[in-house]
């Protein structure tokens, strides 16, 4: 389906999250053996340029605890997210993406495509795959942790994510960056969450336990609400990658002076490497704005308006994600798949 790139002046999309399923307590598949599918039904799932670091994005926040104090969205340590907040990934509490369809990973390809008859929302994306996308070792995932809000997570083993049939994910039509879940029939989660609020993927750091009768997370008997570990705040501002990785989130607190500020010392300035950048997507309300090609690269300059919640301003259009590629640009028709 082909949209028209958004206003120059649009405005904010709010995402209302609301949960609904029923939830599950049956025991977890611990008896499942890992490393069975490596790619499954997923076409294209491998991704160039996406692999990321994990590094902590935006200014650390002490939450306090090793639990972290991230709220029942679990997006910024502290508080709870916001509404027009798009869900976030994090692996042992380190943020990797955001969750919407002009951030997946350059090259994920649909793992079940309905048809343009079937409106997007027929489109769906492995999970598996995904996680592969930003860069985590999925043989090594100890769990999964689906946050759909409510204090409801659908929690899946290591050994649950390799399994085929593979779990999916999709994006609603009707508002751009409401993530859903789909089951495979038969699923054996937790929580059959349907609206996904936070992913949390653990690796190297033990998973929160789950109460089975209330469905409750907590680490060494402290209740949390949210991801475990999250210290990041990730809320606000103008999330910035390269070459897939995420190199953090520019925010008004972070500038000196009043700008405009040239766009690829501010991303050296966060730890990207920006040394031949061949081209620069600006993205706003999930829809790819307009692509800058090289020539044209070095002389972008960006503002933030006063109230804007860190929203810049490249020139005379809105902007919410930057998208910078050093060695190669990836197809326009797959930075937005």
């Amino acid at each position: 389906m082909t949209r028209a790139p958004a206003a120059a002046a649009g405005g904010f999309v709010v995402v209302l999250v609301v949960v609904g399923g029923c939830r599950r307590d049956g025991p977890a598949l611990a008896s499942v053996t890992a490393g069975v599918v490596d790619g499954g039904v997923v076409d294209g799932g491998v991704v160039d340029g996406g692999v990321v670091d994990g590094g902590v994005v935006g200014p650390s926040a002490d939450s306090g605890g090793r639990a972290g104090g991230n709220g029942g969205n679990g997006v910024g340590a502290g508080g709870r997210a916001k509404r027009n907040a798009p869900p976030f990934v994090f692996v042992d509490g380190q943020p990797r993406a955001a969750l919407q369809k002009a951030e997946l990973p350059a090259g994920l390809k649909p793992a079940f495509d309905g048809g343009a008859d079937a409106g997007e929302a027929a489109r769906r994306y492995s999970l598996l795959a995904y996680l592969r996308g930003v860069g985590v070792d999925v043989k090594k995932v100890r769990a999964v942790h689906l946050h759909g809000g409510r204090n409801r997570v659908g929690v899946l083993t290591g050994a649950q994510l390799l399994q085929p049939p593979d779990t999916q994910f999709s994006f609603t039509r009707e508002a751009e960056g409401r993530v859903v879940m789909r089951w495979a029939p038969g699923a054996r989660t937790t929580d059959m969450i349907h609206k996904v609020v936070n992913v949390a993927v653990y690796v190297d750091k033990p998973p929160p336990e789950r109460d089975p009768h209330t469905g409750a997370l907590s680490i060494d008997g402290a209740a949390i609400d949210g991801p475990a570990y999250v210290t990041a705040d990730v809320q606000g501002g103008t999330r910035a990658y390269v070459d897939g990785r995420l190199a953090g989130i520019l925010r008004p607190r972070d500038l000196e002076g009043e700008g405009p500020y040239p766009l690829l010392p501010q991303l050296a300035r966060l730890g990207a490497d920006v040394a031949g950048v061949v081209a620069v997507d600006l993205i706003h309300d999930d829809l790819l704005v307009r692509r800058v090609p090289r020539a044209d690269v070095a002389g972008l300059t960006f503002t933030m308006p006063a109230g804007a919640g860190g929203v810049t301003s490249i020139g005379a259009q809105t902007v919410s994600v930057v998208r910078a590629w050093r060695m190669k640009a990836p197809p326009l028709d797959a930075t937005r798949p």
